[in-house]
C-alpha cells in the first residue's frame, strides 16, 4: 500500500528532524544561544552530554531503520519516552506540551512485532 510507504518516509523524516534538533541544542547549550543555560533546571552540561548521545542514538535508529533491523523500532520506542522525559526534567515542571515523539511511542505500541512493523511502512 502506498499509505504505508508513505509512513516510512514520514518516519525516516522524523529521526532525521530528532538527528538536527538534538545537534541544534547541544550546539546552543555549548555556546549558550539565547542564554539557554539559564532556563533548564538542572545543570546545563547534562543536557549537551545527553544531547549529543541522543543525537547519535536517533542517527543510528535511521540507519536500523532503513536496513530494516527490527530493533530499530524498539530504539524509537526507546527514544520517544527519553525525550518526553528529558522535556519535563530539563523544564522542570510538569505543564509543557507533549511532542511528536510521544505520538511515535504510541503508534509503535499498537504493533504487535517489530518485524511486523517493519514490513508494513515499508513493503505495503
Amino acid at each position: 500500500m502506498k499509505r504505508n510507504k508513505i509512513a516510512g518516509l514520514l518516519l525516516m523524516a522524523l529521526l532525521i528532524e530528532k538527528v538536527i534538533q538534538h545537534v541544534y541544542v547541544t550546539g546552543a547549550f555549548l555556546l549558550d544561544i539565547g542564554g539557554i543555560r539559564s532556563v533548564v533546571a538542572l545543570d546545563y552540561r547534562f543536557f549537551m552530554m545527553s544531547g549529543g548521545v541522543v543525537a547519535v542514538a536517533y542517527g543510528a535508529t535511521f540507519f536500523a531503520i532503513y536496513m530494516r533491523y527490527g530493533w530499530g523500532l524498539s530504539l524509537v520506542a526507546v527514544l520517544a519516552v527519553f525525550d518526553v522525559v528529558g522535556e519535563f526534567v530539563a523544564q522542570g515542571r510538569f505543564d509543557i506540551v507533549l511532542n511528536v515523539s510521544f505520538i511515535v511511542a504510541v503508534i509503535l505500541k499498537k504493533s504487535n512485532t517489530h518485524e511486523g512493523l517493519l514490513v508494513c511502512l515499508f513493503d505495503g
